[in-house]
């Protein structure tokens, strides 16, 4: 677009150290609810805002889930805060999901519960390129993300990572399939 620039710019993609990313995950282990062999447990790190993150879309997924009987093959531990966590805990509360989705707030380290999981999960509607994917990958938890813009630059489907289609329905979809 600016080609008197291209000999002065160039491209960098967010830098995380693998180092310090393993490092902050071991400091310490949080105390989780416990979970049963057979049930995965999703770990979502990020800002409470529904319009960006989608989780309100997560929730009524697992709304679903619950009607069929499979959501309590799985535990949802959600790291954050932000301007809908009263909406988004009522969803939950409305939604009798308490025994699944479980709310720890904002924490200054959030990898110690992120190597707790078995799946990096983030249903947003849209994102740049999420660093969480990355130190969840980093950490060997492989993320269950949305069809956002870069999800097929950060995961190859079906390897190390799943994509699922960017709606309600294709959440659903792809916790069934999990």
């Amino acid at each position: 677009m600016c080609p008197e620039f291209a000999d002065k710019a160039v491209y960098a993609a967010n830098i995380v150290s693998k180092e310090l990313v393993c490092q902050s995950a071991g400091q310490g282990k949080p105390k989780l609810p416990d979970k049963a062999e057979a049930v995965i447990r999703l770990i979502s790190v990020c800002r409470i805002d529904f319009s960006h993150k989608g989780l309100d879309r997560a929730v009524e997924a697992i709304t679903a889930l619950k009607a069929e009987g499979l959501a309590r093959k799985l535990q949802w531990i959600v790291v954050g805060d932000g301007g809908d966590m009263d909406a988004f805990r009522t969803m939950i509360q409305d939604n009798d999901l308490s025994e699944c989705v479980y709310l720890v707030g904002s924490q200054l380290h959030p990898l110690p519960y992120v190597v707790q999981a078995d799946a990096f999960f983030l249903p947003s509607r849209y994102e740049g390129k999420p660093i969480s994917v990355t130190e969840a990958q980093m950490l060997g938890i492989p993320p269950l993300v949305t069809a956002y813009e870069s999800a097929y630059e950060q995961i190859r489907d079906g390897v190390d990572g799943l994509i699922f289609e960017n709606s309600t329905a294709g959440i659903l979809d792809g916790l069934r399939k999990v």
